[in-house]
């Protein structure tokens, strides 16, 4: 008969060992989801800053075809800070450029920064160069 009882305490999964169990793989479920979750959200923040680094040149590059095209209207304008502009859909990115002389009519140094709103954070980034009027006279 004694041996009946222990045989019999050796059999099945107790319902605690089955309820730790679940708690267990709920906690590795959940812990897989939120590391999918960061990693996804990571990757697209770093794909935006990609696209507002697109941005930036292009808008440098912009402002080299001006010079180039017109070096005495570019240098004549001085300080300045363009309007705010508005480009893209999902996100929105906000570019605002700004010129300050560094050697009136002959140099300035042009800011270009783009920032953004991804749900509750806000994120900017931001570049420069320097112009110069190179043209031989």
């Amino acid at each position: 008969m004694k041996s009946m009882i222990n045989h019999n305490k050796k059999q099945g999964q107790s319902l605690v060992e089955i309820v730790v169990a679940i708690g267990v793989m709920g906690l590795v479920l959940t812990s897989m989801v939120m590391a999918v979750t960061i990693g996804i959200k990571t990757t697209r923040v770093a794909k935006e800053r990609v696209e507002a680094r697109h941005l930036i040149e292009n808008r440098l590059e912009e402002a080299r075809r001006e010079r180039d095209t017109d070096p005495d209207g570019f240098f004549g304008l001085g300080n300045r800070t363009d309007p705010t502009e508005q480009v893209g859909t999902n996100p929105v990115y906000s570019l605002t450029t700004s010129y300050t002389e560094i050697v009136p009519g002959e140099q300035i140094e042009i800011e270009v920064e783009v920032t953004w709103v991804d749900g509750a954070n806000d994120y900017a980034v931001s570049g420069s160069t320097y112009l110069s009027k190179w043209e031989v006279r």
